[in-house]
C-alpha cells in the first residue's frame, strides 16, 4: 500500500497514505467516546499530565471557565477509553473535524482564540450597529457591508471573550454554548441577530431556544431575550409559526419559573423592533426580555442579565429534555428512535442528538417512582394480592379483583403528556390475549431533583385505565425485521 523497495533493499511506504486508510477507524473510535472519558482527560491536564499533542493555534475548549488544547484532551480522552498510545498524526483537530464532532457531542464548548485580541469594546460595537440600522437597506451596500462584520464577526468574538463567565453554567448540565450572528444571505435583513445556543437542543434559529439579541430599526435601543424559532423554511419559502402556537410556546417557557420567579422578574416579553414581518415575528417568539437604550448602556449590567438569562436558557434546555414541553416528544420515544435510526444507519461521526436523553440514574429513577405510585394506588381500585413481577415476566404487576387475575402494565415518564408511550410486541399480545383483565398505568410529568448525588423522582399524574382496551389506541410499528423470501 503506497510501498517500494528501496537501494538498500528495505520496502518503504507512504505513511500518510496509510494513516488515511485508517481515518475512518479513528473517527469511529472518537464518535465513541463519552462524556466521562473527556472529563478524566480534562482532570488529567489539570494535575499536569503532558500530552504528545500541541497547544491549539486556533481554538479552545471551554470547561468550567478554564481553556485546553481541544486535540489534546481528545487525545488523551482516546488513550483512557482505549488504554493505548495516540500519536498526533493518528486524526486531525480542527472545525468539521471528528476530534471536535466528539468532544462537542459530549456537550464541551470548543471556540475560536481570535477573540484574545479583542481592540474594539462592547459599547462602540452595539452602538455602531445601532448607527448603521438608521441606513439599512437590503442591498449590500457599504454600511450593511459594515454591520454585517459587526454582527457574524466582532460581536460574536466579543461574547465568547467572555464565554469562560457563562460556560459552566452549560456544561455542569451537559450542554455547549455557540454564538452565531445573522444579517441576512443575499438581501439583507432589517433586523439582524445574534444568538447564543446549544447546537443540539438548538440545531437552526428555525428551532429550539435560545438567547437571542435584536436591534431596532430605529437604532436607539438593543433587546436581550429568550426567543424560540418563528419560521419554517420550506424549500426557498420561509413560513410564519402560527401566532397561537408561540403563544402557548411563550406561555410554556414561562412556567418552567412558577417556583422560582426571583430569575424572570426582571425580564418582560416586549420587544419592538419597528421592522417588518420577519421582525414581528420575532416579536412574538420573545419570552423574555430587557431593552437597553444606547444612550443609557451599561455593560456591567448587560453581562450580568446575560449571566442570569444563560440560566434559564439552560433551565429550558432541561425541561424540553425530561419532555415537559408540550411540543416535546417523550424523552423514551425520543431515545428509541434515534436508537433504531442508529443501530439500522450507523453514523461515522458524532451525532447532535445523543446529549437529549435521560442519563441511566434519571431513568432508574422514574421507573422506580412510577412503580411506587401504582402500587400504593391499585388496592383503592379494589386490587388485592399484589405481586412485582417485572423482573421476570412481560408486565409489571399481577394482582386480584373481583375474583379474576389480572396483569398491570406500567409506564414512568418525565413528559407532561401520557398519550404515547413504549411497547414491546409481547407485552401487547399479553394485553390482547387478556383483554377486559389488563390495567395501563401511565405516571407522567414526574419531576426530578438533582441536589443529590443520585437524581431522585417525585410527584406526577397518575394515568389508569382499567380494564384497558388496547383497540382504543394505534399501535406504530418502529421497525421491521426482513428475512428473504424462499423461493418453492
Amino acid at each position: 500500500m503506497g510501498g517500494w523497495w528501496d537501494k538498500g533493499g528495505i520496502w518503504r511506504y507512504d505513511v500518510s497514505i496509510f494513516m488515511a486508510a485508517n481515518m475512518p477507524i479513528i473517527a469511529e473510535l472518537l464518535s465513541l467516546l463519552d462524556r466521562q472519558q473527556v472529563l478524566q482527560a480534562i482532570h488529567r491536564l489539570d494535575e499536569g499530565t503532558l500530552t504528545r499533542f500541541a497547544d491549539s493555534t486556533a481554538f479552545d475548549l471551554l470547561y468550567q471557565g478554564k481553556r485546553y488544547a481541544p486535540k489534546a484532551v481528545a487525545g488523551l480522552a482516546l488513550e483512557i477509553a482505549y488504554q493505548r498510545e495516540f500519536r498526533p498524526s493518528d486524526f486531525k483537530g480542527g472545525e468539521g473535524s471528528s476530534a471536535f464532532l466528539a468532544l462537542r457531542r459530549c456537550g464541551f464548548t470548543i471556540i475560536p482564540k481570535m477573540e484574545r485580541n479583542l481592540t474594539t469594546s462592547l459599547t462602540t460595537t452595539i452602538a455602531d450597529i445601532l448607527r448603521l440600522q438608521t441606513q439599512y437597506s437590503s442591498e449590500n451596500s457599504k454600511p450593511m457591508q459594515e454591520r454585517g462584520v459587526l454582527v457574524r464577526t466582532i460581536f460574536r468574538d466579543i461574547l465568547y471573550s467572555r464565554m469562560e463567565q457563562f460556560e459552566p453554567l452549560f456544561s455542569e448540565k451537559g450542554y455547549e454554548c455557540m454564538v452565531e450572528g445573522r444579517d441576512g444571505i443575499g438581501r439583507k435583513t432589517i433586523s439582524p441577530w445574534i444568538r447564543l445556543y446549544d447546537p443540539k437542543m438548538s440545531p437552526s434559529a428555525t428551532q429550539g431556544w435560545y438567547i437571542v439579541i435584536h436591534f431596532s430599526s430605529k437604532g436607539d435601543v438593543f433587546y436581550l431575550t429568550i426567543g424560540c424559532g418563528s419560521t419554517i423554511i420550506k424549500g426557498s419559502a420561509i413560513i410564519h409559526v402560527d401566532s397561537d402556537v408561540l403563544k402557548e410556546k411563550i406561555k410554556w417557557a414561562k412556567s418552567c419559573f412558577a417556583k422560582k420567579p426571583r430569575e424572570s422578574r426582571s425580564f418582560s416579553n416586549k420587544i419592538e423592533l419597528h421592522g417588518n414581518n420577519l421582525s414581528d415575528q420575532f416579536e412574538k417568539a420573545t419570552a423574555f426580555a430587557k431593552r437597553y437604550p444606547i444612550q443609557s448602556f451599561n455593560e456591567s449590567e448587560f453581562w450580568q442579565d446575560l449571566q442570569t438569562l444563560c440560566g434559564m436558557l439552560v433551565t429550558i434546555y432541561e425541561a424540553e429534555r425530561l419532555g415537559k414541553s408540550p411540543h416535546s416528544e417523550s424523552p423514551e420515544a425520543y431515545e428509541h428512535q434515534f436508537q433504531l435510526a442508529e443501530t439500522i444507519r450507523p453514523r461515522k461521526s458524532a451525532s447532535p442528538g445523543q446529549g437529549r436523553f435521560l442519563k441511566q440514574a434519571e431513568k432508574k429513577a422514574v421507573e422506580l417512582h412510577a412503580m411506587e405510585a401504582v402500587r400504593t394506588a391499585l388496592p383503592d381500585h379494589g386490587f388485592t394480592d399484589i405481586h412485582d413481577t417485572s423482573a421476570k415476566e412481560s408486565y409489571d404487576f399481577s394482582a386480584r379483583k373481583d375474583g379474576n387475575d389480572w396483569f398491570i402494565e406500567v409506564k414512568g415518564t418525565t413528559s407532561a403528556k401520557a398519550d404515547s408511550f413504549l411497547l414491546t410486541a409481547n407485552e401487547l399480545t399479553l394485553h390482547r390475549q387478556h383483554q377486559g383483565r389488563t390495567v395501563l398505568a401511565i405516571v407522567y410529568d414526574i419531576d426530578l431533583d438533582h441536589s443529590a448525588d443520585t437524581p431522585k423522582a417525585s410527584g406526577g399524574m397518575l394515568s389508569l385505565s382499567i380494564p384497558w382496551d388496547p383497540e382504543q389506541w394505534d399501535f406504530i410499528p418502529t421497525v421491521y425485521s426482513a428475512s428473504k423470501k424462499i423461493a418453492n
